[in-house]
């Protein structure tokens, strides 16, 4: 019988990175990127306001307060042409691009507006309230790195820069076998000496969960050929998860040795210290916290579980 933690480092050392798909962003949520996702643009392509008020040239606001002429009105999504010169101004909102000529934006509440002309009675910062051109992205900048779990975050700046499919990695295929003669399905009534298939929906839950995608196969009963055939179908997938055979006695051994055999080891892979047998959520001990990353909690062997193992449950 091995911890989990070093279950865990035998599987993560074994398993392969999985290969490319691309998807959209709309089923891009959690997945992991599998090449850079590099910008070709600035974002924002051009200098903006970032407050709601007026477009000027600093220098007319030597002395203050300052009467400009507003010879234009810039909505948001829209571009004038008419140049900011001496003595005037550019009515703007949030977003709205910088005119030409213009170098400041004076903040709404700083002003008063009257007869097509503009009153500035605080005169800001030279360039304040403009946003530059590139600001949040720099054309070449990696916006998302590979290997990134990709969040709501991301899938953001990729739709800033006009990226609309993501390449990632593929999900792993999880089989998953439960084993054992004692085994009925969920909508069966369980008869004397059996019990419900539940390990298969915790197992099929938790890789769901963890990015991949379940595939429950049929019980299988104790029988050599039996236990053969159903991991020949599993082995199809990129990880298979067994239920049952875990223990020493006759007939667990005999699922034991047929999964070695059918999976090519040469040794089968060893019980593991189930971290289900304990509510605990200390430091766990011999496992080195492992089993958390696992299961979320840890295993009875952990510093404060109770010192006497309970009964073991069959699957």
């Amino acid at each position: 019988m091995i911890a989990v933690g070093e279950a865990l480092a035998t599987v993560c050392a074994a398993a392969p990175v999985l290969g490319e798909e691309c998807v959209v962003l709309a089923e891009a949520l959690g997945r992991v990127a599998a090449v850079d996702v590099v910008s070709a643009r600035a974002v924002p392509a051009a200098p903006n306001s970032a407050m709601d008020g007026f477009a000027v040239r600093h220098a007319d606001l030597a002395s203050v307060p300052a009467r400009l002429r507003v010879v234009a009105v810039e909505p948001a999504g829209s571009v004038v042409d008419t140049p900011v010169e001496p003595g005037t101004a550019v009515k703007l909102f949030t977003g709205s691009v910088i005119p030409r000529g213009a170098d400041t934006v004076v903040k709404v509440e700083d002003t008063e507006e009257r007869d097509g002309t503009v009153a500035v009675r605080a005169a800001p910062a030279p360039g304040a309230n403009v946003r530059p051109a590139g600001e949040d992205v720099r054309p070449g900048q990696v916006v998302v790195g590979s290997g990134t779990v990709i969040g709501p975050a991301d899938l953001g700046v990729a739709a800033s820069i006009g990226c609309g499919t993501l390449a990632v990695h593929r999900r792993p295929r999880v089989a998953i076998l439960p084993t054992g003669a004692e085994l009925v399905e969920v909508d069966q009534t369980p008869g004397p000496g059996q019990v419900v298939n539940s390990n298969a929906y915790s197992l099929a839950a938790a890789a769901r969960e963890a990015g991949a995608e379940p595939l429950v196969l049929p019980i299988v009963r104790d029988h050599a050929a039996d236990i053969r055939a159903g991991l020949a179908r599993a082995l199809e997938a990129d990880v298979v998860l067994t239920s049952g055979g875990v223990s020493v006695g006759e007939l667990e051994g005999g699922r034991s040795s047929s999964a070695a055999a059918a999976s090519g080891s040469s040794s089968g892979f060893p019980a593991i210290r189930s971290p289900r047998w304990c509510a605990s959520t200390s430091t766990c001990g011999p496992c080195s916290g492992a089993c958390r990353a696992i299961a979320g909690s840890t295993c009875r062997w952990c510093t404060r579980c109770s010192p006497r193992p309970r009964a073991r449950r069959r699957a």
